[in-house]
């Protein structure tokens, strides 16, 4: 009898993909079917995490602005993103009629480029929140003898899947003011819960450069089940849920930015907030509770050498996305935005580029709690020997909200 060599690809479908989510990460890049699972189990966890209410309004409203600035990535990621695309020879977004919203054609919609090979970045984004501050968020403000005083009124409604958050906001700071008339509020909607609750030290414009971009640590707060999503986790003998059940899988908070005192003259603007989720590698849960196992050292970081113009701080194709994102629900459609006059093509290698227009590499800067902190921070890094060294064909990805990680 002739002795028979099977490979780890030789066995079943059912056990390959129960030996793959133990170690995806190790698996990912030994080969291309198991790089083509990494991708396609950030597409399960997306459902598993959003649901189908979810995926649904992606393909009906959030689709085309998604693909745009998914596509701006391919000067990053194209050779990885078409491994699998070529595995699944997925269609070009050109053939597909993205006018049509009859359910029936969602199967299309998905396994085309830029949607069925990219989940990784699809389940980052929706994971992710940055908030972008207009116009109606400033509120003019008139008293006698006093000149105009703009105070910031934000009132937003975000819905996020159970995990550990931070809240950070980008700034820039056009004099010494005191920034204690500004207040930072999360609230759980369906329970009132306060969830964070921060104002920033009255000596907080001391500390950090000016007329720079500074992105500013305002805490973590954790977002917990419902006790109807634990109700449906106790029971395992539940039938499938319907769609408002799917619609459950996601918890309602409401993030408020306001001025306490209207007569402190803000000398800041506020251009972003975010609200980035922790790695699940970095918390565990303990009794219902999510725990942080990271320790934050510093405060605030500001970039050194880049002038924060409007150009260099917003990404429009990114803003477009996520105002799809926060106004669209699945039976209502927000209001149509346009294309913006750039090129897809090249747009986020510039807007993410490592280097700034005399062409050197961005540096950031960090202002720490204690010296301490800094020495502690600088211990980390080096013994992780993680100094970030920026490829030049790579985004800044201190600049993007944060990569989902398995």
């Amino acid at each position: 009898m002739s002795n028979i060599k099977l490979g780890l690809l030789d066995l079943p479908n059912e056990i390959l993909q129960k030996i793959f989510i133990k170690v995806p990460n190790e698996l990912k890049s030994t080969c291309k079917i198991f790089f083509v699972m990494y991708n396609d189990q950030y597409m399960n966890l997306f459902i598993e995490r959003f649901g189908m209410n979810t995926l649904k309004k992606l393909l009906k409203f959030d689709y085309k602005y998604l693909i745009d600035y998914i596509k701006s990535f391919d000067y990053w990621r194209k050779v990885t993103r078409e491994i699998v695309s070529n595995y699944y020879n997925l269609k070009d977004i050109n053939d597909i009629n993205d006018e049509d919203n009859d359910e029936d054609n969602d199967e299309d919609k998905l396994n085309v480029k830029y949607i069925r090979d990219s989940w990784k970045l699809i389940f980052s984004i929706y994971m992710n929140r940055r908030i972008f501050l207009n116009y109606e968020d400033y509120q003019v403000n008139e008293f006698d003898n006093f000149e105009k005083q703009r105070s910031i009124n934000v009132n937003k409604k975000i819905k996020l899947t159970p995990g550990l958050y931070n809240l950070s906001m980008g700034l820039i700071i056009k004099r010494t003011a005191p920034l204690i008339s500004t207040n930072f509020k999360i609230f759980n909607l369906s329970t009132s819960e306060k969830l964070l609750d921060y104002t920033p030290v009255s000596h907080f414009s001391d500390l950090v450069d000016h007329n720079k971009l500074v992105l500013v640590d305002l805490g973590m707060f954790e977002v917990n089940k419902s006790r109807f999503q634990d109700l449906n986790d106790n029971n395992n003998n539940n039938e499938d849920e319907d769609e408002d059940e799917d619609e459950d899988k996601l918890i309602e908070i409401r993030l408020v930015v306001e001025e306490i005192n209207t007569m402190v003259k803000s000398g800041y603007i506020i251009c972003f907030v975010d609200i980035n989720a922790y790695q699940f590698k970095d918390y565990e849960i303990i009794n219902n509770k999510f725990n942080s196992i990271i320790e934050k050292y510093w405060i605030a970081w500001w970039i050194e050498n880049q002038i924060p113009k409007t150009e260099n701080v917003v990404n429009i194709l990114l803003q477009r996305l996520y105002k799809s994102i926060e106004n669209s629900t699945y039976n209502i459609k927000c209001e149509e935005y346009e294309k913006p006059n750039v090129s897809i093509s090249t747009y986020n290698e510039k807007f993410y580029s490592v280097y700034n227009n005399n062409n050197e590499l961005i540096k950031r800067n960090f202002r720490f709690k204690t010296n301490k902190d800094r020495n502690r921070y600088n211990e980390l890094i080096e013994n992780k020997k993680s100094v970030y060294e920026p490829i030049a064909t790579e985004p800044l990805k201190w600049k993007m909200s944060t990569i989902m990680e398995l």
